[in-house]
Protein backbone atom coordinates (compact mmCIF):
# COMPACT_ATOMS: atom_id res chain seq x y z
CA UNK A 1 0.00 0.00 0.00
CA UNK A 2 1.45 3.99 -0.81
CA UNK A 3 1.66 6.08 1.81
CA UNK A 4 -1.06 8.20 0.44
CA UNK A 5 -3.52 5.07 0.69
CA UNK A 6 -2.58 4.45 4.41
CA UNK A 7 -3.11 8.10 5.14
CA UNK A 8 -6.62 7.88 3.63
CA UNK A 9 -7.65 4.22 5.11
CA UNK A 10 -6.46 6.23 9.13
CA UNK A 11 -7.89 9.40 8.15
CA UNK A 12 -11.27 7.53 7.32
CA UNK A 13 -10.94 5.53 10.21
CA UNK A 14 -10.76 8.37 12.82
CA UNK A 15 -13.67 10.53 11.40
CA UNK A 16 -15.79 7.28 11.28
CA UNK A 17 -14.12 6.29 15.61
CA UNK A 18 -15.31 10.20 16.08
CA UNK A 19 -18.53 10.36 14.79
CA UNK A 20 -19.39 6.92 15.99
CA UNK A 21 -18.33 8.52 19.70
CA UNK A 22 -19.69 11.60 19.13
CA UNK A 23 -22.89 10.35 18.48
CA UNK A 24 -22.91 8.12 21.98
CA UNK A 25 -22.14 5.09 20.22
CA UNK A 26 -18.50 3.14 20.96
CA UNK A 27 -16.24 3.01 18.15
CA UNK A 28 -16.57 0.27 15.57
CA UNK A 29 -20.31 -0.18 16.73
CA UNK A 30 -23.12 -0.21 14.50
CA UNK A 31 -22.80 1.59 10.90
CA UNK A 32 -21.56 5.36 10.60
CA UNK A 33 -22.80 6.14 6.80
CA UNK A 34 -20.77 9.42 5.33
CA UNK A 35 -21.79 11.54 2.30
CA UNK A 36 -18.43 13.17 0.43
CA UNK A 37 -19.34 15.89 -1.68
CA UNK A 38 -17.15 18.51 -4.11
CA UNK A 39 -17.38 22.04 -3.78
CA UNK A 40 -19.28 24.13 -2.10
CA UNK A 41 -19.87 28.64 -2.04
CA UNK A 42 -21.92 31.13 -2.56
CA UNK A 43 -19.24 33.39 -3.79
CA UNK A 44 -20.46 37.26 -3.92
CA UNK A 45 -18.32 37.83 -7.33
CA UNK A 46 -20.83 35.37 -8.86
CA UNK A 47 -25.00 36.69 -10.43
CA UNK A 48 -28.33 35.21 -8.49
CA UNK A 49 -26.50 36.31 -4.25
CA UNK A 50 -30.57 37.56 -3.53
CA UNK A 51 -31.97 33.82 -4.39
CA UNK A 52 -28.93 32.32 -2.06
CA UNK A 53 -30.17 34.70 0.43
CA UNK A 54 -33.54 33.58 0.07
CA UNK A 55 -33.44 30.20 -0.35
CA UNK A 56 -30.50 29.84 2.34
CA UNK A 57 -30.19 26.11 3.09
CA UNK A 58 -32.67 24.63 1.01
CA UNK A 59 -30.59 24.92 -2.26
CA UNK A 60 -30.07 21.40 -1.43
CA UNK A 61 -33.44 20.53 -1.10
CA UNK A 62 -33.04 18.19 -4.05
CA UNK A 63 -30.08 16.06 -2.07
CA UNK A 64 -31.45 16.91 1.27
CA UNK A 65 -33.09 13.26 1.73
CA UNK A 66 -29.97 11.94 1.10
CA UNK A 67 -27.89 14.36 3.33
CA UNK A 68 -29.99 13.87 6.25
CA UNK A 69 -29.47 9.69 5.99
CA UNK A 70 -25.53 10.19 7.06
CA UNK A 71 -24.05 11.12 10.40
CA UNK A 72 -21.49 12.60 8.75
CA UNK A 73 -22.14 14.91 5.61
CA UNK A 74 -18.38 15.85 3.90
CA UNK A 75 -18.08 19.04 1.18
CA UNK A 76 -15.05 21.46 0.84
CA UNK A 77 -15.34 25.13 1.66
CA UNK A 78 -14.43 26.48 -2.12
CA UNK A 79 -13.85 29.50 -0.85
CA UNK A 80 -13.18 31.86 2.48
CA UNK A 81 -16.50 32.72 4.01
CA UNK A 82 -15.63 36.56 5.16
CA UNK A 83 -16.40 40.06 5.04
CA UNK A 84 -12.62 40.72 2.94
CA UNK A 85 -13.05 40.89 -0.43
CA UNK A 86 -10.42 38.69 -2.34
CA UNK A 87 -6.62 40.60 -2.50
CA UNK A 88 -4.55 38.12 -4.08
CA UNK A 89 -4.17 38.05 -7.84
CA UNK A 90 -6.29 35.26 -8.96
CA UNK A 91 -8.19 33.98 -12.30
CA UNK A 92 -11.41 33.65 -10.38
CA UNK A 93 -11.11 35.63 -7.13
CA UNK A 94 -13.71 34.26 -4.78
CA UNK A 95 -15.06 34.83 -1.20
CA UNK A 96 -18.47 34.37 0.33
CA UNK A 97 -20.20 36.76 2.47
CA UNK A 98 -20.02 34.56 6.29
CA UNK A 99 -23.82 34.63 6.75
CA UNK A 100 -23.84 31.88 4.00
CA UNK A 101 -22.11 29.68 6.05
CA UNK A 102 -25.09 28.91 8.02
CA UNK A 103 -26.58 27.57 4.56
CA UNK A 104 -24.46 24.54 4.34
CA UNK A 105 -24.07 23.80 8.11
CA UNK A 106 -28.11 24.20 8.22
CA UNK A 107 -28.25 21.77 5.72
CA UNK A 108 -26.50 19.30 7.44
CA UNK A 109 -22.84 19.55 6.30
CA UNK A 110 -20.53 18.79 9.41
CA UNK A 111 -17.10 17.95 8.01
CA UNK A 112 -14.89 20.35 6.17
CA UNK A 113 -12.26 20.88 4.15
CA UNK A 114 -10.59 24.17 3.24
CA UNK A 115 -7.91 22.48 0.90
CA UNK A 116 -8.38 24.10 -2.37
CA UNK A 117 -6.95 26.76 -4.88
CA UNK A 118 -9.46 29.37 -4.05
CA UNK A 119 -9.12 29.11 0.28
CA UNK A 120 -6.61 32.09 -0.10
CA UNK A 121 -7.92 34.35 -2.01
CA UNK A 122 -8.43 36.76 1.03
CA UNK A 123 -5.44 36.03 2.35
CA UNK A 124 -4.52 34.49 5.80
CA UNK A 125 -7.35 36.15 7.74
CA UNK A 126 -9.86 35.40 5.04
CA UNK A 127 -8.62 31.99 6.22
CA UNK A 128 -8.55 32.57 9.91
CA UNK A 129 -12.11 34.75 9.90
CA UNK A 130 -13.64 31.28 8.19
CA UNK A 131 -12.14 28.71 10.68
CA UNK A 132 -13.80 31.37 13.55
CA UNK A 133 -16.73 31.33 11.83
CA UNK A 134 -17.25 27.25 11.59
CA UNK A 135 -16.02 27.16 15.50
CA UNK A 136 -18.50 29.90 16.26
CA UNK A 137 -21.25 27.71 15.02
CA UNK A 138 -20.50 24.44 17.05
CA UNK A 139 -22.93 23.12 19.04
CA UNK A 140 -23.84 20.14 21.75
CA UNK A 141 -25.76 18.90 19.59
CA UNK A 142 -24.28 20.01 16.19
CA UNK A 143 -20.37 19.05 16.24
CA UNK A 144 -18.64 20.09 13.25
CA UNK A 145 -15.37 18.91 12.06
Amino acid sequence: MTAKLLTAIALASLITASAATAMGAPPGAGRVVINLTGDVGYPRQFDRGEEIDRRQHRLFEQVQPIVDSAHLNFTNLECPFTQRLPSVPDMWPLSCPPNRLSYVIDAGFNVFSLANNHMMNAAAPGVLYTIRALRERIRPDRPLW
